[in-house]
């Protein structure tokens, strides 16, 4: 069994909406990002440039949230463990020009995110940010 870190950006616009995105390579919504491309590239570089070249986005306001195992799982590769880190990120343009991995896309709000077919990790990811948001308000 083989273990793959990856990256991911939960990215909000100025309305607090947020970017959920389907692929053919997982079932259900989850977030752009990827895997950096050589050991040491920085975390948050990862998250940009791979963020970048999926949506189009250019991101900023970029706070790290949570680093999640995920275990092999049917939902996106039943060989393969996942170590998942994700973040926050605020995007300035809605505007998505998606790459070849981006089957669909849709900003939403994060009440109608919760009610979206989202993979376990990025369940766990929107539900800290709406923790993360309320702290920021007192």
């Amino acid at each position: 069994m083989k273990t793959v870190e990856t990256r991911l950006a939960l990215i909000h616009d100025a309305a607090n909406r947020v970017l959920l995105i389907t692929s053919d390579k997982w079932k259900g919504y989850g977030l752009p990002g990827g895997k950096p491309e050589y050991a040491s590239e920085p975390e948050v570089e990862t998250v940009k440039r791979e963020v970048l070249g999926e949506t189009g986005l250019e991101i900023s306001d970029i706070v790290k949230a949570e680093e999640i195992v995920l275990p092999p799982t049917s939902q996106i590769d039943g060989s393969t463990t996942f170590i998942v880190k994700t973040y926050f990120a605020r995007a300035d343009s809605t505007t998505v020009i998606p790459n070849e991995e981006v089957k669909s896309w849709g900003w939403f709000s994060l009440d109608d995110a919760l009610l979206l077919p989202l993979l376990p990790p990025i369940r766990k990811t929107v539900e800290a940010y709406i923790r993360y948001c309320k702290l920021k308000q007192t």
